[in-house]
């Protein structure tokens, strides 16, 4: 089982679905949330997300 991911834009739900890991931007740096990662509460950038699913 993965991590249900689902990033929304103003105007639409960019991308939705399960996910193996994503790396984000956050304000002191990138971090990367796995399966099971401990909870987690921060401030996020401006920036590029990372995501890997089943396909890679």
């Amino acid at each position: 089982m993965g991590l249900e991911l689902k990033i929304v834009s103003p105007e639409k739900v960019e991308y939705e679905g399960q996910v193996d890991r994503v790396v984000v931007p956050g304000t002191v740096g990138q971090f990367e949330i796995l399966v099971n990662h401990a909870p987690i509460i921060s401030t996020l950038e401006k920036g590029r997300v990372i995501y890997h699913d089943s396909e890679g």
